[in-house]
Formats: C-alpha cells, sequence, structure tokens
C-alpha cells in the first residue's frame, strides 16, 4: 500500500471517529441529520430557522475538528436505504508541523455506509503553485498520517473504530 493511500485511510477513520463522537455527543446520529435537515421547527421564522441551522452545523463542525484537522459537513444525502451520505471539508492549516516543501491544504471527501469513499486532494508547496501529482511514496505523506492518527486517538475514547 502506497503512502498516500495509508494517509487516505487513516483520513477515513479519523472522520468515521470524530463523527462517532459528535453523535454519541448528541444522542445519535438521527440528532446529526434533524439539525442538518432541519426545516419544521421554526417554519414560522424563516430567519430565525436558517440562524438556528447554522448554529447547529458550527457546532457539529467543532465536533469534527482537532488541533491539527478542521472539518465540516459539505453536504449529506441519504442513499436508497435512507443511509447518509457524509461529503466533508478537511483542512490542515499551515502550522509548524507542514513546514514542507509540500502540503495537503484541503481535501473534499465522501464517506458511504458501505465503508467505501471517494477523495480528491489539492496540494499547495510554499511559492503557492498547485501539485497536481505528488509521488505516492513521498515520505510527507506520512506526516499527515501521523498528524490525523495522532489528534484521533488524543481526542477518542475508542481509536479501534
Amino acid at each position: 500500500m502506497t503512502k498516500r493511500k495509508e494517509f487516505e485511510e487513516a483520513l477515513v477513520v479519523h472522520l468515521k471517529q470524530m463523527m462517532y463522537n459528535a453523535a454519541e455527543k448528541r444522542g445519535g446520529v438521527h440528532e446529526i441529520l434533524n439539525d442538518l435537515f432541519f426545516t419544521e421547527t421554526y417554519s414560522e421564522l424563516f430567519e430565525m430557522s436558517a440562524m438556528v441551522a447554522f448554529q447547529n452545523k458550527q457546532s457539529i463542525d467543532m465536533d469534527l475538528t482537532s488541533a491539527k484537522v478542521l472539518a465540516s459537513i459539505e453536504n449529506v444525502e441519504l442513499n436508497a436505504e435512507l443511509q447518509p451520505i457524509w461529503t466533508f471539508r478537511v483542512l490542515f492549516p499551515k502550522n509548524e508541523w507542514l513546514d514542507w516543501d509540500w502540503c495537503v491544504e484541503d481535501v473534499t471527501i465522501s464517506i458511504e455506509p458501505d465503508s467505501s469513499y471517494e477523495i480528491s486532494i489539492f496540494i499547495i508547496n510554499d511559492a503557492g503553485d498547485q501539485l497536481m501529482n505528488p509521488k505516492n511514496d513521498d515520505p510527507l505523506w506520512e506526516d499527515h498520517t501521523r498528524a490525523i492518527r495522532g489528534n484521533t486517538l488524543f481526542k477518542t475514547l475508542n481509536p479501534q473504530l
């Protein structure tokens, strides 16, 4: 397995664990979906409902975020079995641990209920030039993987999920 593939799999595990923690905190995935699909509760007051929905989403995104990985829900849709397909946007803020020739800055990832995923990665170097195809076995992928795994273990009770 390539170092990039290991990074991608670690990112999926990290996001699933963070979503599990957020769901546990709120009383289940259905509570998160209710907050995201929220329409009925404040239907008379559209502006208030939009504000409350935005605040709910911000709160969920905060639960998905860790010290070195900023995550937010970009989209959620239900498949034919009414199971959620999550699309996340993940940012790796420029910090001292990302002082390299290139870094992953922005990741969009869709995770389906059957554990399959689709990932798209945007990479820039320090000069701001986009790198289209870094080598899949570049050792710098390992640094991203360690950062993800370290934050998952630090913030969770069950790192095996």
